[in-house]
């Protein structure tokens, strides 16, 4: 993707207690999607960790992640508080994550 002066990304990758509860992720994937309706969400990416590529460390370190593009960092700043991200954080403390499992971080200009 080209990237564009002024936009953000957030990376974000958390522990669910049970990523096989086909249930469970479809109201993960439900809550994930309903982020484009935010204002400034350009694109999002999400999907469990790809252990078929990855490196070796920690497994347990998280299982499932998103990457998001905002058009600026006022937008991710507008997003965090936003009802609908709000949502979501539930969403994914109730499958199992607890605020010390987030692993998140910005990118931009």
């Amino acid at each position: 993707m080209k990237k564009i002066q002024g936009q953000a990304r957030l990376a974000v990758f958390w522990v669910l207690k049970n990523p096989d509860d086909e249930s469970a992720m479809k109201s993960l994937v439900t809550a994930l999607d309903e982020q484009f309706t935010i204002p400034g969400v350009l694109t999002l990416d999400h999907g469990p960790r790809a252990l078929a590529v990855d490196w070796e460390g920690p497994k347990k370190a998280f299982n499932y992640g998103m990457v998001m593009t905002f058009d600026s960092f006022e937008s991710g700043r507008a997003w965090v508080p936003h009802p609908i991200h709000q949502k979501l954080v539930q969403t994914i403390m109730h499958l199992g994550s607890t605020a010390s499992d987030f692993h998140a971080f910005w990118i931009g200009d």
